[in-house]
């Protein structure tokens, strides 16, 4: 969670999209090498994007 003083809601999921987006690159970036288990990146790469698509599929 993140925890700032004085930081607004939007702004703090904005900055939550972004830290998953970036976990979601990281792996992905990997798989595209000779990573030796690609599925574990896989699978790190779906959880963060689950989690990045989290809120906007709630929002609608």
């Amino acid at each position: 969670m993140l925890r700032t003083a004085g930081l607004d809601d939007d702004r703090r999921e904005l900055y939550r999209l972004a830290m998953h987006l970036g976990l979601v690159a990281g792996p992905l970036r990997l798989l595209y090498g000779d990573f030796p288990e690609p599925d574990v990146m896989r699978g790190i790469a779906e959880f963060d994007l689950q989690r990045a698509l989290g809120p906007l599929r709630t929002a609608s």
